[in-house]
């Protein structure tokens, strides 16, 4: 025969389940859902708040919701179109990590020219003359620095293919051919 069972309230066996694992009240953060999930619970978000009679029961009168809504939207909505990419370089270009931007591309240059100087003094190390090289630098915006890495993508392929045309051993036209 078996022992009589001892019934648990609801409380104890919900706290049995939550240290089985069974159940939890962890609710993972917003940023980490994914686009499905994101939209299901915006769905169920929208008909709560839709919902007069739960909306007007609530201490907050619905405020949490709303934000939770906003919060939602704002994850759902992408940061830029796909035709925004001036906007992007822009943005990019606009981002500095140091206040003083002008002393850190004045510093930049500095040190470009302090090394074509040593560069310089190495190559005429039997010189006497006494001479400086004032190398020339200008900082360029995201969007030319861009430009000048497409155009020279294009040159070095363009360089390659003549190298493999010049390697092209062209044949005369064998006698049988012509006929």
């Amino acid at each position: 025969m078996n022992p009589p069972t001892r019934r648990l309230s609801t409380s104890q066996r919900n706290a049995s389940r939550l240290r089985d694992g069974l159940s939890s009240s962890y609710k993972a953060p917003l940023d980490q859902l994914t686009k499905p999930q994101l939209l299901d619970l915006r769905e169920r978000t929208a008909k709560m708040l839709d919902n007069t009679a739960v909306v007007s029961t609530l201490p907050d009168k619905g405020s949490r919701l709303q934000e939770k809504l906003a919060e939602i939207d704002a994850l759902l909505k992408p940061p830029f179109k796909p035709g925004d990419t001036d906007k992007v370089t822009e943005e990019v270009s606009a981002l500095s990590l140091n206040s003083s931007r002008r002393d850190m591309r004045q510093r930049s240059i500095d040190e470009n020219t302090a090394s074509a100087n040593e560069m310089h003094m190495l190559l005429q190390a039997g010189s006497s003359a006494n001479s400086h090289v004032h190398a020339k630098s200008k900082m360029i915006s995201l969007s030319e620095s861009m430009l000048l890495q497409e155009q020279l993508v294009k040159q070095e392929n363009e360089t390659a293919l003549r190298k493999q045309m010049q390697h092209i051993k062209i044949s005369p036209p064998d006698a049988n051919d012509l006929r």
